[in-house]
Order: structure tokens, then sequence, then C-alpha cells
């Protein structure tokens, strides 16, 4: 693993880069950003005027497709988010990002079909920390090369969403293709390799702490059985010894016993000869 240490200091800087970075891709500005629940962010669909069955299917994929993305998000946020001094948390900062992908493409909706593809391969990877709200819930706190991770995943979809945006203002023309997917675009694609790599390695690294928990444990066993067996072989030896001492006890009192027996007999044939 890491060597290197990522405190609160690395985190927020790194948030603040990735605002600029969003600001100069999107070409919308993270000073109007505000707060916003999943439910406002999916509110921008509705705002579509779903004029036939094909359509109002398309806006219902990708209602689904997000909601389960955005509580992955909201999830891996609430994990990482405590301690910063940020105004929005990473949580915060994603759905204001996926909030303007949405209101961009508004007027096409062949947007939709695209969202639903791009969130439903990026919900296959988040999905996948579903351990880590199990950890949370038994109050176990994420390792900090975990939490570097997690920043790490979250930055990378608000880049994802930021290229997204880009792609929807400058190529309109492609939103009115019959088939279209932001995997097509080698900026998107190539941060969505960035994405499934992010979780492979969290993958690897939740592997490592667990064995190296599992060997610290073991460890922790393997001493206690020596120094369990130490203590019984200590005692043995006690116990030996007071064995010892109690078979010299009973023999002293046996050749004692022996002893008067034989001094009364003495006697008595003694006192049988002077009669």
């Amino acid at each position: 693993m890491e060597g290197v240490k990522y405190d609160g200091q690395d985190i927020e800087q790194m948030w603040r880069e990735a605002l600029v970075e969003f600001h100069k891709l999107s070409g919308h500005d993270p000073k109007k950003f505000s707060e916003l629940s999943i439910g406002d962010v999916i509110g921008k669909i509705n705002q579509q005027k779903e004029l036939d069955d094909k359509r109002a299917a398309k806006y219902g994929k990708a209602k689904e497709v997000l909601n389960k993305t955005l509580t992955c998000i909201q999830t891996l946020g609430s994990l990482v988010a405590q301690g910063a001094s940020m105004v929005f948390g990473p949580s915060g900062l994603c759905f204001n990002a996926v909030s303007y992908l949405i209101t961009v493409a508004q007027n096409y909706s062949k947007i939709f079909s695209g969202i639903a593809e791009l969130f439903e391969r990026i919900s296959h990877f988040l999905e996948r920390f579903e351990v880590y709200v199990r950890s949370k819930s038994l109050g176990v706190e994420l390792d900090i090369h975990l939490r570097k991770i997690i920043h790490e995943l979250l930055r990378s979809f608000m880049r994802i969403c930021a290229l997204s945006i880009k792609i929807s203002r400058e190529n309109k023309l492609l939103l009115a293709l019959e088939v279209f997917s932001f995997g097509s675009d080698k900026g998107v694609q190539a941060e969505l390799d960035v994405l499934e790599a992010l979780v492979k390695r969290e993958t690897g690294m939740g592997v490592a702490l667990t064995l190296e928990s599992a060997k610290i444990t073991e460890g922790n066993v393997t001493t206690g059985f020596a120094e369990t067996k130490g203590s019984l072989q200590s005692l043995n030896s006690k116990v030996d010894g007071v064995t010892g001492q109690l078979s010299r006890v009973s023999n002293f009192l046996e050749q004692r016993e022996f002893t008067e027996r034989m001094n009364e007999t003495d006697r008595a044939s003694t006192r049988n000869s002077e009669k």
C-alpha cells in the first residue's frame, strides 16, 4: 500500500482543482452551485414533455438508472465528507454536475438514452461500494487509503459529467442521431477507464486490508496460543514439583509408620522374653 499520507488539506485542494476543471470543461461556474437532493436532480427530467410512449420509456429508464447512480454517489460522499470544510460535500458537487448535464441537453430526447447508458455503466462500478455501507453501519472507520480512492472516484465521476456537458454543448448534431453514446467520445471513454481502474484498485486494496487484518488476528491468536501453552507448561512444571514434594512426604510418612511398627514389634518381643 501507499506510504504517503493523505490529509484533509490534500482532499480540499483536490476538489478545488476539480471545480476549476469543471468550470473550464463545462462552462458552468461552480460558484452558482446549490444544495440539491436526489429528487431535485431527477426532477430535472420531469420537466420534459413526454409526448409519446417511446420517449416516456426513455425518460423512465434514465430516471431509474440515475436514481441508482446518485444513491451510490450519496452513500460514498457521506462516508468521506466528515470534517470537510467545503460548502458542498463531494456528493453535492457531483449532484450539481449531473443537474447541469441534464439541463444543457433537455431539448434533446436522445440525450436521455445516452445518460441512461453512461450512468448504467458507472453504477455497475459504484455498486461495489456497498461493502462500505455495511462497514459504516457496524461503526467501522474506513482506512485512509480507501478514503482517498473514494475521493478520486467521485472526482472522476464529476469529470465524466463535465466532459459530457462539453459534448452536449459543442456537438448538438450528434444528439440528433438515432444512436448516441457518450462512451463513443475518447475523452469520456478514457475517464470511464480511470473510473474502472479506481474501482479495481479499491477492490484490491480492500482485499489487501482484509488479509492484513486476518494476518494480525492470526498472529494475535498464535501469540495467545503460545502464551497459553507457556503458562500451561509452567503450571505443569509447578504441579510436577508439588507432586514430587507430596511423593516425598508420603514416602517419609510410610517410612515413619514402618519404623514405628518395627519398634512396637521389638518392644512386644522384649516384654514376652522378660515374662
